[in-house]
């Protein structure tokens, strides 16, 4: 038995921007070549029209691969309008070998359905260049970052990377790449997988690139053989100094340290060794993350205080854990100092995000950190002082903020009994999609207080609500994620049926992970059971309560026992036997929810337990997103 593992990358998720379905584009010359110019032009499709012509600065955002770096160069182009069409002229790197486009504003992008445009760098033969087949292939797995992610194809990818293999027979990358991918579709017996695998391994004696190289070493890993992977990296590294080969071989160092201070130095040593590599984002999120959870904040303070250009993002991750301890609510006053001047440091940006996306993101990152210096303000007393900041976490988005902004802010009013400051924001909150109860009745008291009807007040909150409906709708699409589907096999409960989640495909699913053990995923139950209750009729919504984790080996007796104390629970139940479908889905704690699209995309994630009415009504709104997609 090999072990499947192809195009391996890690990657980071900072999704903003709003997708919007598709006008068309041309780009010309048919089979551009690297090192010239393409002219592209665009026409808005009538769903477009409406936000494109107004828009600030309307641009084209270029991904440019090349056979270097796993992730594409983004290189933005403004566009103008000739009164027919947009247009606007792009300089392609002399190493591109493959591009891929979406055109918008910073804010919303029409990706053509998240299918982009596309296409490979030609030679002067007419023929693709090197790479460019398998660069577009691994698009269509489906695994970059979410500015550039497009809708999974695993059988075209398939059938781009024979081609690959085709044009350019010494390849080894794509040709390893190929059986892996096969293997790991069903289409090539292990048996014959292997023979192939032993034979590359065989007689590729030197790799000629650093893609070689690591495709090698990933075939010598499906073989089960890590030392000779390991060798292989090894070797590469000294070849190719500085290229991803170099950054594979420390990444590998870095993931053997079991010391939290020294995976953080290390950690530290990398990033700032390799400020461009593709694994930036991932790695600092990965070291915030380890140290929160390890409680290891001062050597997390140190690992920030050294790595040079953090984004903005990632004083905001680190602060939410930081501020929480009361003891280091000084150090976190500090932080958020210091991300909100890192908002405005152009070389923290990471090179596959264009400009304008990049400063949206950062404008997104400002609202966040004074979020939390309100929350931080409000805690030690100081009303005023959380009230401004707050306030300018609201209006730094326009109105678009996290609803938690809106939630402590008006709480924030209401303790300091300012009437027409609960009305002004929670009027705004309303209109911007953040309804939740306490909002509702803090501005139908301030009303009252007023002198206005409770009547009048209540019709009020229903008018500014239905006009908040589009706006929840925007704010639901910025939080999507499109993170590739993850699919494995669960039993049915009581019949034991065993179900793919890819069988599924067709359907808006939601995934709900729990165990009999763990109390608020049982309190979380009678608002699930409600929520079911709304879809159960329909065929198009599928609900799959998963338990996992459980302390004792008879999971189908422990399941039967709990559903016996609760009768009232009808939603259909799964088994994730050996617990492996909740480890692929990156499961930290429970419960948590995941909202898969139509296409098998997993599109929200949700930890924890929310109040009963702000559950149905936000998951109803998740539901009813995904149905019309």
């Amino acid at each position: 038995m090999i072990r499947i593992s192809f195009f391996t990358l890690v990657l980071t998720l900072i999704g903003v921007n709003i997708v919007r379905a598709a006008g068309t584009v041309s780009i010309f010359p048919a089979n551009p070549q690297a090192g010239a110019s393409v002219e592209i032009e665009y026409k808005p499709g009538p769903a477009e029209k409406a936000w494109f012509g107004n828009s600030a600065q309307p641009h084209v955002v270029v991904f440019a691969f090349s056979d270097v770096k796993d992730l594409p160069e983004a290189i933005e182009s403004q566009l103008k309008n000739d009164g027919k069409r947009w247009t606007t002229s792009v300089l392609l790197p002399s190493n591109t070998v493959f591009v891929m486009l979406k055109v918008g504003d910073g804010k919303q992008y029409d990706t053509n359905d998240d299918v982009f445009w596309s296409a490979m760098i030609h030679d002067a033969s007419g023929k693709p260049v090197r790479g460019a087949a398998m660069k577009a292939a691994q698009v269509l797995l489906g695994q970059m970052p979410a500015e550039l992610r497009c809708k999974q194809d695993i059988d075209e990818a398939a059938a781009i990377l024979t081609k690959e293999v085709q044009l350019h027979s010494r390849n080894v990358a794509a040709q390893i790449n190929l059986v892996l991918l096969n293997a790991s579709r069903g289409e090539m017996p292990q048996e014959e997988a292997t023979a192939r695998l032993n034979e590359f391994v065989r007689t590729t004696l030197v790799p000629a690139t650093a893609d070689d190289a690591l495709a090698l070493s990933a075939a010598f890993r499906a073989l089960q053989k890590e030392g000779e992977s390991h060798k292989i990296i090894l070797d590469a590294s000294q070849r190719f100094p500085g290229s991803k080969v170099s950054e594979q071989l420390e990444l590998e160092e870095i993931n053997r340290v079991n010391n939290i201070d020294d995976f953080l130095n290390r950690a530290m040593i990398f990033l700032n060794k390799y400020p461009q590599s593709s694994l930036r984002g991932s790695l600092i999120e990965s070291a915030i993350n380890s140290a929160s959870k390890q409680g290891a904040y001062s050597s997390l303070l140190t690992f920030i205080e050294r790595v040079t250009h953090l984004p903005a993002i990632a004083y905001y991750q680190a602060v939410n854990y930081i501020g929480a301890q009361d003891s280091l609510r000084s150090q976190a006053m500090e932080l958020i100092r210091k991300g909100l001047k890192a908002v405005d440091d152009d070389q923290a940006r990471f090179f596959w995000i264009g400009k304008s996306e990049w400063n949206h993101q950062q404008t997104v990152a400002k609202s966040q950190l004074l979020f939390v210096q309100g929350a931080i303000q409000r805690f030690d007393g100081k009303n005023q002082e959380a009230i401004s900041s707050l306030k300018e976490s609201v209006n730094t988005v326009g109105g678009q903020a996290d609803p938690g902004v809106y939630e402590m802010l008006i709480a924030t009013l209401v303790a300091q009994s300012d009437n027409p400051g609960i009305i002004q924001y929670a009027e705004m909150a309303l209109k911007n999609g953040a309804p939740s109860p306490m909002i509702q009745e803090a501005f139908v008291n301030a009303l009252v207080a007023g002198g206005r009807s409770k009547a009048d007040a209540e019709a009020l909150v229903l008018q500014h609500k239905k006009t908040g409906q589009s706006a929840v709708t925007e704010r639901l699409k910025r939080e999507m994620l499109f993170m590739p589907m993850v699919d494995g096999e669960f039993a049915s409960y009581p019949g034991g049926e065993k179900i793919r989640i890819a069988d599924w495909k067709g359907k808006v699913v939601l995934i709900d992970y729990w165990a009999t053990w763990c109390g608020p995923c049982r309190k979380s139950f009678p608002s699930l059971q409600k929520l079911y209750e709304k879809y159960k009729d329909n065929p198009n919504v599928v609900f799959a309560v998963v338990n996992v984790w459980e302390r004792d080996t008879d999971r189908t007796k422990i399941v039967k026992d709990f559903l016996s104390n609760n009768p009232t629970l009808t939603f259909p139940m799964y088994i994730d036997k050996d617990d492996s479908v909740v480890k692929k889905y990156g499961v930290t704690g429970i419960p948590t929810k995941f909202f898969l699209g139509k296409d098998g995309r997993i599109q929200f994630k949700e930890v924890g337990l929310l109040p009963d009415e702000q559950f149905i009504e936000e998951s109803s709104q998740k539901i009813e997103l995904l149905l019309n997609q």
